[in-house]
């Protein structure tokens, strides 16, 4: 996969969000709100390893965000979707970093799972931090393993299979993890439902295979420079 410079990147996302928001960016400047944007790596999901060749970039802007995300490591012909992850107030995170243990109830680093195997909601994290998961995408790993991802995401938009909370509430003020999760090898009949549903080719949650978040990359919380 060719390496792409950053100012590059960026013009790309700029031409995709004109296509996805119409006149949304002109207005954005016209109320002195200028497009917002940060490049992150992406990561394998629970590591510090960055992804070779692999850069993620959001788009902050006053009615929404937008995202690209450019991978590599994947299975060729397998199915993926992007999640966002959106945690709305940051700063009321546990430990000053935002993570599983503010979505799911942990013990020791480790999930406390019900006698059916399933993952137990922290409610009250949740309601601290105003944390929302739902789809952003879906793609096909290509022949090389490299893929491309790309949504848009306008502030207070339910509409794309939320799985709990409130969705976007502040675009420049929420931290954004943007999770690339596997469905395994491509079922043609259940293709559609890869694409667009968390447990696609899943049937059984508590197995939670071959469904496994494999790739992330975060983007902390908009921090204006002081003037």
């Amino acid at each position: 996969m060719k390496v792409h410079t950053k100012r590059w990147i960026q013009v790309v996302v700029m031409v995709t969000l004109i296509a996805l928001s119409g006149t949304s960016i002109a207005q954005d400047s016209d109320m002195g709100d200028e497009p917002i944007v940060a490049v992150q790596n992406v990561l394998w999901n629970g590591t510090d390893l960055v992804v070779e060749d692999a850069e993620a970039v959001l788009v902050r802007m006053h009615h929404g965000l937008s995202m690209t995300m450019e991978t590599t490591g994947l299975e060729p012909d397998h199915v993926y979707t992007v999640w966002w992850v959106i945690f709305n107030n940051p700063e009321n995170c546990s430990d000053d970093a935002c993570g599983p243990d503010d979505v799911f109830l942990m013990e020791d680093g480790e999930f406390i799972l019900t006698d059916d195997g399933l993952r137990q909601p922290n409610i009250a994290g949740r309601e601290m931090t105003q944390v929302s998961s739902f789809r952003a995408t879906g793609n096909i790993g290509y022949y090389d393993g490299t893929s491309v991802f790309r949504a848009h995401l306008p502030i207070g938009d339910t509409t794309d299979d939320v799985s709990f909370g409130p969705a976007l509430l502040d675009s420049m003020g929420s931290e954004v993890h943007l999770i690339i999760r596997t469905h395994g090898p491509i079922i043609p009949e259940l293709l559609n439902e890869q694409l667009m549903t968390a447990w696609g080719a899943c049937p059984d949650p508590t197995d939670r295979s071959p469904c496994q978040d494999v790739q992330i990359s975060v983007f902390p919380a908009y921090e204006p420079m002081d003037s």
